[in-house]
């Protein structure tokens, strides 16, 4: 029960209790999140995007991050927790380094993938 953010920003994380659920392939969880950081001048030189990921479900399965319409490469996800990192030199939607307001004008979520 929750929003997708009320249940990946649990505290404590709740472990196998609960989860954000979608075995759709093709379906995205979309986060915004909002400008943050210190007030002034200062260079992002990357983000990194980590899932922790468990698979509860027959078959093999994959995952990847994805921001706007770009897509990190595929990692398959284990019936173990896994964590799958994609770091992002570049923010690929525009081609250009990181700017503070490109958090709060695309998305960042996790991309079911097969």
């Amino acid at each position: 029960a929750g929003t997708n953010f009320s249940e990946v920003n649990q505290t404590p994380p709740p472990g196998d209790a609960a989860y954000v659920f979608d075995g759709t392939v093709g379906d995205v969880d979309q986060y915004r999140y909002p400008i943050t950081g210190p007030v002034g001048s200062y260079l992002i030189k990357g983000i990194q995007h980590s899932l922790d990921c468990k698979l509860d479900a027959a078959g093999s399965h994959g995952i990847c991050s994805q921001i706007g319409a770009q897509s990190g490469p595929t990692q398959a996800v284990t019936v173990t927790y896994h964590m799958a990192v994609t770091p992002w030199d570049n923010n690929p939607v525009t081609g250009l380094a990181w700017q503070p307001t490109d958090f709060a004008a695309t998305f960042l979520g996790p991309k079911i993938v097969t």
